[in-house]
């Protein structure tokens, strides 16, 4: 079976819409991929303005008399089992180059007059051939927010050329967007959506309600796609006339375009932006309306980021990513670092989107909990010390209960070990509790010291499992964020393995003193808990305001 792809846009292989079309037809192949695919690339062919002699209908019948390639293409569209026009919206049509594509197309009808009962003219002319069995797909973007009652015209057109409701329209507002990688966390999401409907009308010829309803839901609202349109022309409108901008303002305007004022947190957070390879600062002001970009009479800044624009550039292009740069130093952060965790939260692409807009794949995930792994722990620490027979009972049945209780969470591999070496350990305490109480009263503490240990050996440490859940799920991957926990892990892991051993020298040397053990091992973990929260805050914010390599 034969695609054929007419591109009718003048900006040819770099066309927007072409992707799009790909997409579509990506999804096709993805279900037979013996389909055979013709590409037509209009704006690299000199193809002549019909002449309007009917001589392919009375001279030379079928044959257009003028030297270029229609003929050929005439019967690429004869041996085509699918035709997708693929277009820019010019005017509230088709591109003139895509007009006279049509036009030259002439020679595929006979010259008699026919009635048309399909509802769309009042006559018309017989195909010179049976095409009853050709499937005709028009797939179109515009630079508008969206398409709705932009595309009457184009409509009337196709509706005379393929006969009303014979060909899929998937017209997409909003066009522009596909042209920028800083985007792509939202386009990739329409391009998806292309894709899965290029697999089912290949499947059933037609497109289902639910996939329609997907298609047509616009990216961003009206007022973030236009201030981001309105941006990108580069000049601004002044009293006497308009003022060219220069691109590190047009760029720092765009971004500011994707604030979403839901993020607001009752007062106005001011971000400078010091482009120290152009040496140009601005500032964005984030208020409760809005995102304000200003270029003088600068305000006390809340965060100043410190960077190539270059660099900046990358990082919104995802070339890099931002934690990334900020931890091989690419960058500097000064003042509140809370701005910088939240940048998603922000500025994200996909924070606009709602029940108006491209809608985004949502996962409702239950969050971890470290309680899963420290409980079982803390049990046997406090329990078994205080009665190995007894205290042993009570830690399996309250270890059975809490593995009732913790099912509303997310559960890792550190939540399962912890629960069955307590498990085990009070098993063993309970068969073996006069031969071995010192050994089995101190073993969990090397064991919890060692897991700390061992998990730092691993890309995510085991901390970064349960702190997580305070940020953004791609903050597992954050080179800060793991090497913070890695770091919080060794801490942790160091104590353990050193209350380890003091613990059991003391039990073993000066049982006198045992009692005393539970208080100060319950006390000193508080001060390490201190330290924790503490290097939290401390260490990203260390990182962020080294000097960035330039």
């Amino acid at each position: 079976m034969n695609i054929l792809i007419i591109n009718g846009s003048p900006k040819g292989e770099r066309s927007n819409t072409l992707k799009l079309t790909k997409k579509f037809v990506d999804g096709m192949k993805s279900e037979d991929d013996t389909l055979h695919v013709d590409l037509i690339d209009l704006s690299k062919e000199k193809i002549e303005p019909c002449k309007g002699c009917f001589s392919c209908w009375k001279v030379t019948p079928g044959q257009c008399i003028l030297k270029d390639k229609m003929n050929d293409y005439l019967k690429l569209i004869m041996n085509a089992n699918y035709i997708i026009y693929s277009f820019p919206l010019y005017y509230f049509s088709v591109p003139g180059l895509l007009k006279n594509f049509i036009d030259r197309q002439l020679p595929l009808n006979l010259p008699f007059m026919c009635s048309n009962d399909s509802g769309v003219g009042e006559g018309g002319h017989p195909s010179r051939y049976d095409r009853s069995n050709q499937k005709y797909i028009v797939i179109s973007t515009c630079g508008f927010y969206t398409y709705r009652k932009n595309y009457d015209s184009v409509n009337l057109l196709f509706d005379h050329l393929c006969g009303r409701n014979n060909y899929i329209p998937i017209y997409i507002g909003q066009g522009e967007l596909f042209g920028f990688k800083e985007l792509s966390e939202t386009t990739d999401i329409y391009l998806s959506y292309l894709f899965e409907a290029g697999k089912e009308y290949f499947l059933n010829n037609k497109l289902s309600e639910n996939l329609k309803n997907k298609l047509s839901l616009d990216m961003f609202s009206r007022e973030i796609y236009e201030k981001m349109a309105d941006a990108s022309w580069g000049i601004s409108q002044e009293n006497d006339g308009y003022k060219k901008e220069d691109e590190s303002l047009i760029f720092t305007k765009q971004m500011a375009s994707l604030y979403n004022k839901n993020s607001y947190k009752n007062k106005d957070i001011i971000i400078q932006m010091n482009y120290v390879d152009i040496n140009k600062q601005y500032q964005l002001i984030l208020k409760k309306d809005g995102c304000v970009v200003i270029d003088d009479d600068f305000l006390t800044p809340t965060t100043i980021i410190s960077t190539p624009i270059t660099v900046w550039k990358s990082i919104a292009r995802n070339e890099i990513k931002g934690d990334e740069a900020l931890f091989k130093h690419l960058y500097q952060v000064e003042g509140d670092f809370d701005v910088m965790i939240n940048w998603g939260k922000y500025f994200g692409a996909n924070n606009h989107n709602n029940e108006k807009n491209i809608e985004t794949p949502k996962e409702n995930k239950k969050n971890t909990s470290m309680l899963n792994f420290l409980i079982p722990f803390i049990i046997n620490f406090v329990a078994l010390p205080i009665n190995n027979f007894y205290g042993a009972i009570a830690s399996i049945c309250l270890i059975l209960l809490f593995i009732l209780i913790m099912y509303k969470t997310e559960k890792v591999f550190y939540d399962y070990l912890s629960i069955s070496f307590n498990g085990a350990l009070a098993l063993l305490s309970l068969l073996f509790a006069n031969q071995y109480s010192l050994y089995i009263n101190t073993i969990a503490y090397l064991a919890f010291g060692v897991i700390w240990l061992v998990s730092c050996v691993f890309k995510k440490s085991l901390s970064c499992f349960y702190s997580k859940n305070n940020y953004d799920e791609e903050i597992i991957d954050n080179p800060i964020f793991l090497a913070t926990n890695k770091i919080i892990c060794l801490v942790w892991g160091v104590f353990y393995v050193i209350t380890f051993i003091y613990t059991f020298i003391i039990s073993y040397y000066f049982p006198s003193f045992s009692p005393y053990l539970s208080i100060i091992n319950t006390v000193i973990p508080i001060f390490v808990g201190i330290f924790t929260k503490w290097f939290i805050n401390f260490y990203p914010k260390h990182i962020a305001q080294k000097s960035f390599k330039k």
